[in-house]
């Protein structure tokens, strides 16, 4: 979650709301007791417990979209720190945060799960977790790990600050937002030399989780190849990745990292022969209607290949015969 200190960055901002609220649907564990088991025993309370149950006033108060009484949920002097270590500072200013948010993320929602939850003395606390934020109801969720430092004022615990520690990289939303880098891929596009044909088309998978891109390659004197490449994010390397599958039994992987304006994807294996293939190709969107490819140091089993260049045009759909 990132705060949102600008109207531009009300996105960014919203994560870090979600830091700030809190908590969300945390079953509440329970709090003071209520009578004595004995005439001389009587039972003390949680205090971890009566941290948690703070939170859930605030992750409650926040989904109620009341600014004033968010606000109210701080020290005076209370803080956000968002992943750049932007600062919005004093009770005031928070109450005007809340009050921009809620009116530009009018379903706004916040739960979160904890990590811990450690009462240092009477007057200190300390909490951390994941706080999951969703701006509409029909937006994924963004998750981000947060830290919450509270103070006791009087008989209450209050919030003093609430620091973004980093945005997961797991979550629809996060994953979605990611793979938006690669949308001018999306449509039809065709590269027609002397002797071949290829044509791709890409676009998002059901659930936008993935760009799903279909090719076929064709020529003279060649079988036509056709496959299918699905494109998303992997938790394993913290890149997005491409596999890749062809209807003469070949298939590869790679891994995409932005340099500049282009891409590099480095690719590996193997073709329906059994050798063992690799690539590097360089993907630059010239304009809305043009994508240059350079593949290079290319090889097949112990052979290296030439490099191939070619020039995607965008091209809108052809006819279903």
């Amino acid at each position: 979650m990132r705060l949102q200190l600008t109207k531009s960055r009300l996105a960014r901002a919203s994560c870090l709301v979600g830091v700030l609220c809190l908590a969300g649907y945390i079953t509440l564990q329970s709090g003071f007791a209520e009578g004595l088991r004995s005439s001389t025993l009587k039972t003390l309370p949680d205090p971890a417990a009566d941290v948690t149950a703070f939170i859930g006033e605030v992750v409650t108060t926040f989904n109620k979209h009341d600014a004033k009484a968010v606000g109210a949920l701080f020290c005076s002097n209370g803080e956000l720190v968002d992943a750049d270590g932007n600062v919005l500072k004093t009770r005031d200013a928070l109450i005007s945060h809340y009050e921009n948010v809620f009116t530009n993320a009018k379903d706004s929602k916040v739960s979160v799960t904890a990590d811990s939850v450690r009462v240092i003395n009477d007057r200190l606390a300390m909490y951390d977790g994941i706080a999951s934020v969703k701006q509409t109801n029909g937006q994924s969720a963004r998750e981000t790990r947060f830290a919450a430092v509270l103070t006791r004022e009087g008989d209450r615990w209050q919030l003093a600050s609430i620091r973004d520690l980093e945005e997961m990289e797991t979550g629809p939303a996060a994953i979605q937002e990611k793979l938006t880098a690669l949308k001018w891929m999306i449509g039809d596009w065709v590269e027609e030399g002397g002797s071949y044909r290829i044509h791709t088309s890409c676009q998002w998978s059901e659930d936008k989780l993935s760009l799903i891109q279909k090719f076929t390659i064709s020529g003279t004197n060649m079988k036509e190849l056709t496959g299918t490449q699905r494109i998303t994010w992997d938790a394993a390397t913290q890149k997005i990745k491409s596999w890749s599958h062809d209807n003469m039994g070949g298939h590869a992987e790679a891994l995409w990292t932005a340099s500049g304006e282009q891409w590099v994807v480095k690719s590996t294996g193997a073709n329906s022969d059994g050798d063992v293939t690799s690539a590097t190709m360089i993907y630059r969107p010239i304009d809305k209607g043009r994508i240059d490819i350079v593949s290079r140091d290319r090889v097949v089993g112990d052979d290296v290949m030439p490099d191939v260049a070619v020039t995607l045009v965008q091209r809108p759909p052809e006819p279903k015969p």
